[in-house]
């Protein structure tokens, strides 16, 4: 069971970080069909192992690449939503402030406000 965990946690991951993310990577139906199980069985057995259900992992790695590609990229906000297979950039910025309780632009400030705030003792 652990290296189904592993596969789907590995999938996931490499599925939201490559360039042309599919229409469906956000759904365990779609997961469920890459590693050949039905998405109840895979549910429930990351469930069982994480106390989590496994939308709430794919939730989780698509707010961890929007932070990356918001942080790292000079990509607008609706490039991002597209590639992260968001149809309308709007549900990406409902998504993205339902999960982090920051809008997307707000965020990316304040990253841009991180990376150029001194460290102290640094003078």
């Amino acid at each position: 069971m652990n290296s189904l965990i592993e596969r789907f946690k590995t999938a996931v991951k490499e599925q939201l970080a490559s360039a042309e993310v599919a229409d469906d990577a956000r759904s365990v139906r779609y997961y469920a069909g890459l590693l050949f199980v039905h998405p109840n069985h895979l549910n429930a057995v990351i469930k069982k192992s994480t106390g989590r259900p496994a939308i709430s992992h794919i939730h989780q790695q698509v707010i961890d690449e929007a932070k990356l590609l918001l942080g790292h990229t000079g990509l607008s906000v609706k490039e991002i939503a597209y590639r992260l297979a968001f149809r309308e950039p709007a549900h990406f910025h409902t998504f993205f402030r339902k999960n982090t309780r920051q809008t997307p632009i707000e965020y990316r400030r304040y990253c841009r406000v991180s990376l150029y705030r001194e460290e102290p003792g640094t003078n």
